[in-house]
């Protein structure tokens, strides 16, 4: 899982594409890509996910993994096994992290059936794609629209506004990560590979710290699942 395209990284950090640093950056992005969802708590790739929420005398559920795009179900657990779940007749989304129920008396958990997260394009800039494959997202660049592939006719991309591209805050933040670690390192990146306590690098015998740098924390501040 990527949180920026590969090409876009090393476009910014003018590095020569070639297939050695396609595969090298394509891991290392990787790697922080998922550090970055651990630190902020957040899963940020758009698909469908069910979460039992606890609730206690509401009219308001808080979905956990935001920014909720849609909610298909709700349904409240007879007990904790939530093996007998009863339909709620009326709900309805009042913002991306917030469902609007029926009230709900006391203690009990519910069942929650939503789409959820961010698109990560797969293709981001000016020009068309081609042959891309039917679904595929599409960052148009002239004017930040998102399209999606469609599958009435070669290299047909529709508009998408019930959906939303990764910030490009988040982007940012990884990047910048990118060039920490370039500079920590003292040499561009040549290569990643998993040890027992976190990622090294082959060549060097450098450790990427555990401990995110105070100014990526400080991009994705906004970005934290504080609970």
């Amino acid at each position: 899982m990527l949180l920026i395209t590969v090409e876009k990284t090393l476009n910014i950090l003018e590095i020569t594409s070639s297939a050695e640093t396609i595969d090298q950056y394509s891991r290392l992005i990787n790697a922080i890509s998922v550090k970055i969802e651990q630190y902020c708590k957040r899963d940020f790739e758009y698909k469908e996910n069910v979460s039992e929420i606890e609730y206690l005398d509401t009219e308001l559920v808080r979905i956990p993994k935001y920014p909720v795009m849609s909610v298909s179900t709700m349904q409240i657990a007879s007990s904790l096994k939530l093996d007998d779940l009863i339909d709620v007749d009326f709900f309805r989304l009042t913002n991306i992290q917030q469902v609007f129920v029926e009230t709900l008396l006391g203690y009990g958990i519910i069942q929650a059936t939503y789409l959820s997260g961010y698109v990560l394009p797969k293709y981001e800039g000016v020009a068309t794609p081609t042959g891309g494959t039917i679904g595929d997202y599409w960052l148009d660049y002239t004017g930040m629209i998102l399209k999606q592939l469609d599958s009435t006719g070669p290299d047909v991309w529709l508009t998408i506004t019930d959906i939303l591209p990764l910030p490009e805050t988040i982007q940012e933040a990884v990047v910048e990560y990118i060039y920490w670690v370039n500079k920590r390192l003292k040499q561009k990146v040549i290569g990643i590979k998993e040890k027992s306590r976190g990622y090294g690098y082959e060549g060097s015998t450098m450790v990427m710290e555990r401990k995110m740098p105070d100014q990526i924390k400080e991009m994705l501040e906004d970005e934290v699942n504080y609970g």
